[in-house]
C-alpha cells in the first residue's frame, strides 16, 4: 500500500485501489462508514509557526487518526489538511467514537468531519466529495467547527 510521505497514513493512491476492493466486496448489511476529516485552522498554524510547524501537527493528526483506528479500519490522507477514514461501526457508534477522539486531541489537532455510510457499487470520491461539502457548510457555522 501507498504511503503519504509527510504523515506515514495510506496515500490518496492507496484510498482509490482500496476503495475499488471495498465496493466489490461489500454488503448492503456491512456497518461501514466513510469518514471525512478535515483539520482546522491549518492556515493559522502555518503563519504563526511556519510551514514546519503545519507539517508537524499533520502529521501528528494523521499518527492520532491511524491509532483510532481498530483492526480492519484505516485511515488515508486524501489531500493537504484532509483526511478519509473507514470505520467498521454503524454510524451511532462512530459518532461516539469521533466525540470520544475530538475530546483528547490538543487544540492544534482538532478537525470537523461529517460520515456517511459506504454505500456498495456506489464511487466513493462523489461519496467524499458530498461529505467535504458537509464539513465546509459546518466550518461556515462557527458554533459547529468541531461537531458533526
Amino acid at each position: 500500500m501507498g504511503q503519504d510521505e509527510l504523515t506515514g497514513v495510506r496515500s490518496r493512491r492507496s484510498l482509490l485501489l482500496q476503495s475499488r476492493r471495498a465496493v466489490k466486496a461489500a454488503k448492503v448489511a456491512d456497518p461501514a462508514q466513510l469518514v471525512f476529516v478535515d483539520m482546522n485552522d491549518l492556515k493559522a498554524l502555518n503563519t504563526l509557526g511556519g510551514h514546519a510547524a503545519g507539517d508537524i501537527a499533520l502529521r501528528e493528526l494523521g499518527q492520532q487518526l491511524n491509532r483510532f483506528c481498530e483492526k480492519q479500519e484505516w485511515v488515508a490522507r486524501y489531500g493537504g489538511d484532509e483526511f478519509v477514514l473507514l470505520l467498521r461501526s454503524t454510524p451511532e457508534e462512530v459518532e461516539q467514537r469521533m466525540v470520544q477522539l475530538l475530546s483528547r486531541l490538543e487544540l492544534r489537532h482538532r478537525f470537523t468531519w461529517a460520515q456517511c455510510k459506504l454505500a456498495p457499487h456506489t464511487d466513493w470520491f462523489e461519496q467524499i466529495n458530498d461529505l467535504s461539502r458537509q464539513v465546509l457548510l459546518k466550518k461556515s457555522k462557527p458554533h459547529e467547527h468541531t461537531q458533526h
